[in-house]
């Protein structure tokens, strides 16, 4: 499924002008320029290999902790792992 993920990234990334035609037919009663400009804003949050870094991460877990009003610390090793992904990245010759 990560794999597949991270395909379907690059395939959009690399293709985007077939790209849209696919999300018009799988989000029929979405308007093409509503679609076109999701598709736009993905395209640049877009990581080459679907990584995000360690501080956009923390700053999401810390985000939701004061919105939940956790108090304790939770650490990036509690909620992520990126060993699957690596391996991903790694197979798929997308290293930095």
């Amino acid at each position: 499924m990560l794999r597949a993920s991270v395909r379907s990234m690059i395939y959009t990334r690399e293709r985007k002008q077939d790209a849209l035609p696919i999300l018009m037919k799988e989000f029929p009663g979405m308007e093409r320029n509503t679609l076109a400009g999701t598709l736009d804003f993905y395209l640049k949050a877009m990581s080459p290999d679907g990584r995000i870094t360690e501080s956009v991460i923390q700053q999401m877990i810390d985000e939701q902790r004061e919105l939940l009003n956790v108090r304790n610390e939770v650490s990036l090793n509690q909620v992520a792992d990126f060993g699957p992904l690596q391996r991903v990245v790694k197979e798929l010759n997308l290293g930095k």
